[in-house]
């Protein structure tokens, strides 16, 4: 899904073209305290197969599938 032009221009606006920041802290500034996007690659398209069915089944979305498994995996590594 592409950008409108007239979003990626006020964008930039309000990042006020610093070119001190990083791209990250260019990012991070922008994102929302109620959520932040991640994109994720996967190359086994029947892993993504599996992971929509199994949300169906649950009748929850993939991103909460995947916030509570990260969830319990960082809980475990503690």
């Amino acid at each position: 899904m592409a950008i409108p032009k007239a979003k990626n221009k006020a964008r930039e606006e309000s990042l006020g073209n610093r070119s001190e920041s990083s791209p990250s802290t260019k990012m991070f500034a922008q994102a929302n305290d109620k959520a932040t996007r991640l994109q994720l690659y996967v190359r086994d398209r029947q892993l993504i197969k599996e992971l929509k069915l199994a949300a169906v089944e649950e009748e929850k979305s993939i991103s909460q599938l995947f916030e509570e498994w990260a969830t319990r995996w960082l809980e475990e590594r503690s």
